[in-house]
């Protein structure tokens, strides 16, 4: 880095030239815009929805095309948008508050499952990590959150769910006794009539061997009959 001025010694004018080496300024900056350009390529080109928030209002002050994506807006839609906003209604009262928490400082990050509401008004699950990036001085400068969409999952999970209440509800209705046992011959399942067959209540069979209830015999070598099937 060279500067000049000029200069008059006993009467006579020179133009003095100052050198500084700034070679270490100098690699320095080139290691900051290189890490900044691998930061911005990671940033935009994640597979999985990431974006920046301030961390006082929750306004997106950065998103990547994922994240565009996974909600329905625009990056510069979204850009005018906080993440309250977005959350699903009866979800944001426990997100904003673990937000909060992360921002000043009295958890180091949070994971969370939640509800955005899309663009079109439809309702995408996701699964959000979220970070507090701090300066020098250790104050909170914005939020750093990845945000996976696992709406596959989540429907699969409550189709289960309902699947199984609606046979919960469907054996327990029917007079037949209907029993499940597993690998090991051991009752994982056993409805009301089945239990009042064998004389005991559905959670004194879970777990026993249903051979042995169902074949328990007296003293003298004779069977109980199902229905007086000691447990």
């Amino acid at each position: 880095d060279i500067s000049s001025r000029m200069v008059e010694i006993d009467g006579a004018r020179y133009n003095l030239a100052i050198i500084r080496d700034v070679t270490e300024r100098k690699r320095v900056e080139a290691a900051l815009l290189q890490s900044e350009e691998q930061f911005r390529a990671m940033f935009e080109l994640a597979s999985i929805g990431t974006a920046q928030a301030d961390t006082r209002t929750g306004q997106w002050s950065r998103v990547n095309q994922k994240m565009c994506a996974i909600t329905g807006y625009t990056e510069a839609e979204l850009l005018r948008k906080t993440v309250p906003e977005i959350t699903h209604p009866e979800d944001r009262q426990k997100d904003w508050e673990a937000f909060q928490r992360v921002v000043r400082g009295e958890t180091p990050d949070y994971r969370l499952e939640k509800r955005y509401v899309r663009k079109d008004g439809s309702i995408t699950w996701v699964n959000v990590n979220m970070t507090v990036m701090r300066d020098a001085a250790g104050q909170p400068a914005r939020t750093l959150a990845t945000i996976e969409d696992i709406s596959g999952r989540k429907h699969a999970e409550m189709e289960r769910e309902r699947v199984t209440k609606d046979m919960h509800l469907l054996l327990e209705s029917t007079a037949e006794g209907i029993y499940g046992i597993d690998t090991q011959g051991a009752c994982v399942f056993i409805n009301r009539a089945a239990a009042a067959m064998l004389g005991c209540r559905p959670e004194d069979a879970l777990g026993r061997d249903m051979h042995g209830l169902m074949h328990h015999h007296r003293p003298n070598g004779s069977e109980y009959p199902v229905a007086e099937c000691p447990i």
